[in-house]
């Protein structure tokens, strides 16, 4: 209760101040200042004000907030409706009718019909999800201009993500809680249509709420923070999960972050602190995959002792990443 938010500057474990009272949520450092940062507390107690938000409008206790991922300046907070920024938060304008479906009560402290996550497509910024506790997904490819309710083929459930592909804007992931209910459903679906139509890929993963997702560009490779730990799986096998890392308690993780340049990822728990894992180090996320017919790689010589030369040929402009190993790893 009331804990805020806390941080530290190096990733030690005894070097952490605080920065925000209240019960902390979504914190953001600004990736073009680590210098400034923008936290907040419950129902969008956001340090940058809600200039220009509607009074009469519901927040999550924990409301979702987002930077474009272009634009440090140009921000997204979900309430039932959905708010931009163009000046870092400083100033708001409603870009959304309610996106909600407007189930459950909504009176304080307990506040449903609001939106629980938000993402802005890396490929196509036009492209918005949003997803709420009340079980709705919508999408917007105008920026908010018109939205559509892509919602059918979904458990009725609390959305805890929408996450869309980096290089697909119309490729998208969603992860729902609904421990409650105790019915053995799937926790995730996929999309590759812009949520036209929804595919069950929870496979082998346990019946327990799944409350953050990742796509990783680099090795192709999808995480998962669960009420368990964390699991991973291979986009060309998606609906084969696996434990991953050792180390991380059977705790509740409610936050995952990737860092590219040291391809790090790092997991918050609710209870047992944070922890972080190289993913460097795991060799188990590197696999073949189903390349397309029209893709040719040439490696030569193969074999290769000192120098290699690898020719990709494709018939457009994709995103590829190569490692070359050893028998040491």
């Amino acid at each position: 209760q009331d804990n805020g938010v806390i941080t530290t500057l190096t990733g030690n474990t005894n070097d952490w101040f605080s920065i925000w009272g209240g019960d902390g949520f979504v914190v953001l450092v600004d990736p073009n200042n680590p210098g400034s940062w923008i936290a907040e507390s419950q129902y969008a107690g956001i340090s940058t004000g809600l200039t220009g938000v509607d009074p009469n409008h519901k927040f999550n206790w924990n409301t979702p907030f987002i930077f474009n991922p272009h634009n440090s300046q140009s921000m997204y907070i979900g309430a039932n409706h959905l708010y931009k920024s163009h000046d870092q938060g400083f100033n708001w304008f409603e870009i959304s009718p309610d996106l909600t479906k407007g189930i459950g009560p909504s009176q304080y402290p307990i506040v449903y019909a609001t939106i629980t996550t938000v993402d802005v497509a890396a490929s196509d910024t036009n492209v918005i999800y949003v997803g709420t506790d009340d079980g709705n997904v919508q999408m917007t490819t105008d920026e908010g201009q018109s939205w559509t309710d892509v919602s059918a083929g979904l458990p009725l459930r609390w959305v805890t993500r929408v996450a869309a592909d980096p290089r697909n804007a119309m490729d998208v992931y969603v992860s729902l809680s609904g421990y409650r209910y105790h019915d053995n459903m799937s926790h995730v679906y996929h999309s590759d249509n812009g949520g036209q139509t929804w595919i069950d890929i929870g496979g082998n993963l346990p019946d327990v709420p799944v409350n953050d997702l990742i796509v990783d560009t680099l090795t192709n490779t999808i995480y998962v923070g669960t009420d368990i730990g964390v699991y991973f799986s291979h986009i060309a096998t998606v609906t084969n999960w696996s434990l991953l890392g050792a180390g991380l308690p059977l705790a509740p993780v409610t936050d995952l972050r990737l860092h590219y340049p040291t391809h790090k990822l790092v997991a918050a728990t609710y209870g047992r602190s944070m922890y972080s894992l190289d993913l460097n180090t795991m060799s188990g996320l590197q696999t073949n995959y189903n390349l397309p017919k029209s893709l040719v790689v040439n490696v030569n010589p193969n074999p290769v002792h000192e120098q290699l030369t690898v020719s990709i040929y494709a018939p457009a402009n994709i995103l590829s990443a190569i490692k070359v190993y050893d028998i040491n790893g």
